[in-house]
């Protein structure tokens, strides 16, 4: 499937709005920890039902989840 350059412009927007909707929202800081744990725990599950097992990018992500459980 292909998607044009205006389309994905649009969805990237879309989901900026998404998340500054929901950072904004928040009533408590472990209400962001946990919009931030949500999102990147996504990440991980798209990149693996993707198979997308041997990629830097899962790697960073994961060192990030990693980084933000122990702050």
């Amino acid at each position: 499937m292909n998607i044009s350059k205006s389309s994905k412009e649009t969805i990237w927007e879309f989901v900026m709005m998404s998340l500054k909707s929901q950072v904004l929202r928040a009533n408590f800081p472990e209400e962001i920890y946990q919009i931030t744990m949500n999102h990147l725990n996504s990440l991980v599950d798209i990149l693996i039902n993707n198979e997308v097992i041997d990629c830097k990018v899962l790697d960073l992500v994961k060192d990030s989840i990693s980084y933000v459980e122990n702050v």
